[in-house]
């Protein structure tokens, strides 16, 4: 084997390390400042797929949620629709929720909960609730991977909700709706917000309060909150003590590793 090859094994090592080849991300429809976006109209990050700051300095949406509204779909309440994922690293899987927020990130409404299998399975179907107002909102898609360091995913999309296509231009005015507002707000972990969470490894999440619709069953409680939040269930339930070390510290899987290295592999034997 050359030194040149060693040297490029090294550095693709390096850069697996850092998570070059790691993590997912929303790929429908495309989040603010996406890379899969072939005709961007800003600034494009291209570390999508990294989690949200653990101080949650970028939390909601990687501190996007307030670029110039670029609508990337256009969803009609109690019409069904599906949101795609794509990466290499699962983590083990874990649980997302799908949520819309209509006052630029300041709040988002949970409607659909999946507990595990999240980052398996990369195609969720979903339908935008009754209760939904036309106009332009934010569609988030929040994940707890099971497997690796504590951590949340959050990848936001500009959409517009309105009753009809040709209704478009009509519904740029958000109607209060208190049946929208009486849904759920989305779970929060791992970036020290409301409720200071903490997710447990190796365990799916089963959100306190999943919303209208939920895909999977709960295994496991998997987090553990020492204040209260507005998403958390008020009913008076028994704490679960954190059963492993949640250090912070990734534990490594074949499942992952398995998908990780095919990128390090395709390289060396193309060169």
């Amino acid at each position: 084997m050359s030194f040149y090859t060693v040297t490029k094994i090294i550095f693709l090592l390096a850069l697996w390390g850092a998570g070059g080849f790691a993590h997912m991300q929303m790929s429908k429809p495309l989040p603010i400042r996406s890379p899969l976006d072939s005709y961007p109209t800003g600034p494009v990050d291209y570390g999508y797929t990294n989690p949200l700051n653990a101080s949650g300095k970028n939390y909601p949406c990687k501190g996007y949620e307030k670029d110039p509204f670029v609508s990337q779909a256009f969803y009609v309440p109690e019409s069904s629709y599906e949101t795609k994922i794509q990466g290499h690293a699962p983590h083990g899987g874990g649980s997302c929720q799908l949520s819309l927020s209509y006052d630029q990130g300041q709040s988002f409404r949970v409607i659909q909960s999946m507990v595990g299998g999240c980052g398996f399975n990369q195609t969720w179907p979903f339908k935008i609730p009754q209760e939904a107002p036309p106009g332009e909102a934010l569609f988030a898609w929040t994940w707890f991977n099971r497997i690796g360091n504590r951590e949340m995913y959050m990848n936001c999309a500009m959409v517009t909700i309105g009753d009809a296509p040709d209704s478009l231009n009509d519904n740029k005015n958000v109607t209060n709706s208190p049946k929208f507002e009486s849904l759920p707000e989305i779970f929060i972990a791992n970036i020290n917000g409301e409720g200071k969470c903490v997710t447990f490894e190796d365990q799916n999440v089963s959100f306190p309060l999943p919303g209208p619709k939920v895909i999977g069953k709960p295994d496991s409680k998997g987090y553990n909150c020492t204040e209260d939040a507005a998403f958390l269930d008020k009913s008076p339930t028994k704490q679960e003590p954190n059963p492993k070390n949640n250090s912070g510290q990734t534990t490594l899987h074949v499942s992952d590793l398995k998908l990780q290295i095919i990128p390090i592999l395709f390289c060396l034997l193309v060169n």
